[in-house]
């Protein structure tokens, strides 16, 4: 039994290699380069896939994803997510967000300048 683990790599653009089993979604512009597709792709590039079929070379393939973003994922990440579980049935997966106002409070953002009407005393 081979265990691989993947740990604190950073993902760009599209720098990870494309995979049929997660395609990416057209909604009003390009997402395949959002953060949670790419680490999935990642993630793939160390499973056993076949090259000339594209299918998984072994059966019994199991294993954990875990994916952190640091907002609410869109209807394309959430698609790739829906794609990756559907074909690798033996793996789990775990998605954890934040919501946009978690993250600005994470970095240091209060929130939008309010500026007090004097008239309006």
């Amino acid at each position: 039994k081979q265990v691989r683990t993947v740990y604190e790599r950073a993902v760009g653009h599209n720098d990870a290699t494309q995979n049929i089993w997660i395609l990416p979604v057209f909604v009003d512009h390009d997402r395949s380069a959002h953060a949670e597709r790419q680490a999935m792709l990642v993630f793939l590039e160390d499973a056993p896939i076949d090259e000339k079929t594209e299918g998984v070379k072994a059966t019994g393939v199991e294993g954990q994803l875990r994916i952190y973003a640091s907002h609410t994922p869109c209807i394309s990440c959430l698609s790739s997510m829906a794609q990756f579980t559907r074909c690798f049935e033996g793996a789990g997966m775990k998605v954890t967000f934040d919501t946009w106002r978690e993250t600005r409070r994470w970095i240091g953002h209060k929130g939008p300048l309010v500026i007090k009407n004097e008239d309006a005393d």
